[in-house]
């Protein structure tokens, strides 16, 4: 009969447990098969290609699905005023090639003469000069970038390819005599031709349609010239399928080492999978000690819920998870020697069911951390050349401790390391209760139970070990660079300890001896 119960037990913590490992859900990360769901369940590249075809930009359609030939020449009257520079109508190439010779721009700065609108008249009168034939061909690499971009920029004001306020600070740095405005100018014209050489006229319109601001485009350039060559022509197609090019940057700065690669993984599935990486500002989620998930059809219930109720879907696997370890402890206290003491009465079903869930607490937290490591990191400051490392000279240097404590910050990583230690002194806080309510309630003498509770004072005083413990591991594994979290929550830890103790001791160890010296008084 007992060994019945123990493989129930042991079939129930399997079954359980494998339930937890099919839910993709995780904390600070996106499984891949979640990716791919969200793409399935949303709008494809493809469609979002015919929106544009039936606005009339077919230009657009074919750059977003990577079928643009720069040889072929494409009609449009989506840009009446571009759509002038071409005597046949038809527009080929990149956005920059008919304006890379001089008749061309000068016939282009023509046309913008009659727009009636006030911003392409004041954008138009900032286009720079065209280099003298005679000058040096540096003076020309460095002007006519420049002004092809200004022409550019023109063109996209005259189609009204920017909003209103994009529009309105463009002009106002043009005109504006303030230096810093100016180099803003002419950055913002320079990266208009850099864009406008990978890219068709319709494409970029279509591009800049969705930014608010020029600084946001001028934030995304600078993180594109800081990466592969194909970043830019990516970052076209990923606004294309509808991205905000605001949450796109914010995502890039946020992961600078994976997020080019999560995004350009995910556009891979489809913009719905691009969609759900910046709405959770998540990465994907990298192959650790478990796989990633696949999708199994039909049995693809899990990854639906992981997706469309992700925190519910977590709170379902932590739950799966913990009753599974309940399951192994209660089968494994049948197999292992009895730890209790034998000479005393078993506990009573309330305070066993406290033992075994405080230790399937702890190996549940235990699994969490393996299979998501990131759950200890924090995202780490920009580098400051000269910066000091953590040593444990520093630690122990009193100027040095000083104003490291002055400028200790509590972030997510802080906040979850003091969690951690504050559970576990909890944990064994509770332990200690029901050792206490274990031995208050034996049929034994009072001076009997007083010389067992004399004989439990290391466990009472564990916690003082467990939070000194934790501050000198957390010290040692931040000095090391293991884990990242600030030094406050390494102090809290032995802070804990000596809280939890002295709660402990005044509030229920001290007046239970109290009690029982009297009672064994007043028999004597």
């Amino acid at each position: 009969m007992r060994t019945t119960r123990t493989l129930i037990w042991l079939l129930l913590a399997v079954l359980l447990g494998a339930g937890g490992f099919l839910i993709p859900a995780y904390f600070l990360a996106i499984d891949p098969s979640v990716v791919e769901i969200a793409a399935q369940e949303n709008r494809d590249r493809v469609e979002v290609a015919n929106s544009y075809q039936v606005d009339g930009n077919p230009v657009a359609a074919q750059f977003l699905l990577d079928n643009w030939d720069p040889q072929q020449s494409n009609p449009s009257d989506t840009f009446p005023v571009w759509d002038r520079l071409f005597e046949n109508g038809e527009e080929s190439g990149s956005a920059v090639q008919p304006l890379l010779s001089s008749a061309k721009r000068d016939q282009a700065i023509r046309l913008l003469g009659d727009s009636d609108l006030e911003g392409v008249r004041r954008l138009r009168a900032e286009i720079p000069a065209e280099p003298s034939p005679g000058s040096p061909p540096e003076v020309r690499l460095s002007i006519l970038p420049s002004r092809i971009g200004a022409i550019l920029t023109t063109y996209f004001a005259a189609e009204r390819s920017f909003q209103p306020q994009f529009l309105s600070e463009v002009v106002s740095w043009s005109n504006s005599p303030n230096p810093r405005d100016q180099q803003k100018w002419d950055t913002f014209t320079t990266e208009i031709s850099v864009w406008g050489s990978l890219s068709p006229f319709g494409a970029l319109a279509q591009f800049f349609t969705a930014f608010e601001t020029p600084d946001d485009f001028l934030s995304l350039a600078s993180y594109a010239s800081r990466t592969s060559p194909g970043a830019r022509t990516f970052l076209i197609n990923l606004v294309l399928s509808g991205a905000e090019p605001d949450a796109i940057y914010e995502y890039l700065r946020t992961f600078p080492s994976t997020g080019l690669e999560d995004l350009t993984a995910a556009s891979a599935d489809g913009p719905g999978a691009v969609e759900l990486l910046l709405d959770t500002e998540l990465p994907i989620r990298e192959d650790g000690v478990i796989p990633a998930s696949a999708i199994i059809e039909p049995f693809d219930q899990p990854v639906l819920l992981a997706y469309r109720t992700p925190h519910f879907a977590l709170l379902a696997r932590v739950s799966l998870f913990l009753l599974a370890f309940f399951c192994l402890v209660k089968a494994l206290s049948g197999l292992l020697p009895n730890p209790r003491d034998r000479d005393l009465e078993e506990p009573r079903l309330f305070q066993d069911l406290i033992r075994k869930g405080i230790l399937a607490s702890i190996l549940t937290a235990t699994l969490l951390f393996l299979l998501e490591p990131a759950l200890l990191q924090q995202q780490a400051p920009p580098i400051r050349s000269g910066s000091p490392s953590i040593s444990f000279a520093s630690l122990t240097n009193p100027s040095t401790a000083n104003s490291m404590m002055n400028s200790i910050t509590i972030d997510s990583v802080t906040l979850l390391i003091l969690s951690i230690f504050l559970v576990l002194q909890l944990g064994l806080y509770v332990f200690c209760l029901v050792k206490l309510s274990e031995i208050r309630r034996q049929r034994v003498s009072e001076e009997t139970k007083l010389r067992l509770l004399d004989n439990e004072e290391n466990l009472f005083d564990s916690g003082l070990y467990l939070g000194l413990g934790g501050t000198v591991a957390s010290l040692i594994l931040l000095a090391v660079g293991v884990v990242e979290a600030s030094l406050m929550a390494a102090y809290a830890s032995t802070l804990f300890g000596i809280l939890f103790v002295s709660f402990f001791k005044i509030f229920h160890l001290r007046p239970l001896k109290r009690r029982l010296i009297l009672s064994a008084q007043h028999q004597g």
